[in-house]
């Protein structure tokens, strides 16, 4: 992936003039990202059968921020307006956490046919009775 995407920062260097091989070199680079993401989940993943859950207090609206972050240059691409509320913390894997906030968002973008996304995240506690 990381070649793939070193290939199309050269490429793009060589197409300066012509709009839609820019448009396309940017997908590669997008959807090269995205793999490199899923493999490093996957790797991450992996290394949760050998180490079990890595549990800690983990601040949540930290954790989904981080992942906004992260899917910054997609959700404005999408145009996607997105809030987050604060959410307090919890016991945790941070990293398992990371990924569902990211499938969550990701999912929102990829399967969403509105020009008008919101995307809301929040979390209520609730208490066994």
């Amino acid at each position: 992936m990381r070649s793939i995407r070193l290939l199309s920062d050269i490429l793009t260097d060589y197409l300066t003039d012509d709009q839609q091989a820019e448009t396309i070199i940017l997908e590669i680079q997008n959807n090269a990202d995205q793999a490199q993401s899923m493999i490093k989940s996957l790797r991450d993943f992996s290394r949760l059968g050998t180490s079990g859950l890595q549990l800690e207090s983990v601040n949540l609206k930290s954790v989904a921020d981080g992942c906004i972050n992260r899917l910054a240059v997609e959700l404005e691409k999408a145009k996607a307006e997105i809030e987050v509320s604060e959410m307090g913390n919890a016991l945790t894997d941070r990293t398992l956490l990371s990924q569902v906030f990211s499938n969550l968002i990701e999912n929102a973008l990829k399967y969403s046919a509105r020009s008008d996304l919101k995307i809301r995240i929040s979390a209520e506690q609730i208490t066994d009775n």
